[in-house]
C-alpha cells in the first residue's frame, strides 16, 4: 500500500519524523494551520502535522500512488466563505507533505491565492488554481523537477481546478 520513504527531504523545517503506516484520512485545520491525521482503524485522531507556520491552509488533495499530499495555503480565513478574499499579498503558497512521514517535501510560493492544488491522474503534474478577482490563472507543475510548464488564464473568480473522471479534461 504506502512505503515510507528513506530519504529525509531538506525542506522539513525541524518537523518530527511520522511513521503513518495505518490507513489514515488526513483534514485540513484552517483555524489551527495544521492537518489531522485520522487513524481509519479505530476512528481517532494520532497525529497533527505541522505547516511550517503557514496560516489558513484550505484544500488538500492526494496524489494517485497515495504518497504525497498537495495542501493550498491561502494565508487568509475563508470560513465565511470566498467572495472578496482576494487581497492576501503574502504567505501564499502550496505545501507538498509526505503522506507517511509528515514531512514538507516542497514548498511552492505564489503571488495570488492558491484555492487548490491538485495532482493530475500519472503524479506527474501538479496543477494549481490562483484566484484573482480579474484575471485568475491555473499553473502546471512537472513534478519531476518542479519546474511550471503552463500558466493557463481562466479570467476572474477562480474556486478550483479538478478533473474529468477519466482524466482528459481539467475544469477551472
Amino acid at each position: 500500500m504506502i512505503t515510507p520513504c528513506k530519504k529525509q527531504d531538506d525542506h522539513d523545517h525541524g518537523h518530527t519524523m511520522l511513521n503513518i503506516n495505518y490507513p489514515a484520512a488526513y483534514v485540513v485545520n484552517g483555524g489551527s494551520n495544521n492537518l489531522s491525521v485520522i487513524n481509519l482503524l479505530d476512528n481517532t485522531v494520532t497525529e497533527k502535522i505541522g505547516l511550517n507556520g503557514a496560516t489558513f491552509p484550505h484544500h488538500i488533495y492526494m496524489n494517485s500512488a497515495k504518497t504525497k499530499l498537495a495542501v493550498a495555503i491561502t494565508s487568509t480565513d475563508l470560513s465565511g466563505g470566498h467572495e472578496g478574499h482576494t487581497n492576501a499579498s503574502s504567505g501564499l503558497k502550496v505545501q507538498i507533505v509526505a503522506v507517511v512521514t509528515g514531512m514538507i517535501n516542497k514548498e511552492i510560493a505564489l503571488s495570488k491565492m492558491p484555492h487548490n492544488a491538485i495532482f493530475n491522474f500519472d503524479d506527474s503534474e501538479l496543477w494549481i488554481g490562483q484566484m484573482d478577482s480579474i484575471q485568475s490563472q491555473v499553473l502546471v507543475y512537472n513534478t519531476s523537477n518542479w519546474t511550471i510548464k503552463n500558466t493557463i488564464n481562466v479570467g476572474g473568480g477562480l474556486s478550483e481546478v479538478t478533473f474529468s473522471h477519466d482524466g482528459m479534461m481539467a475544469f477551472a
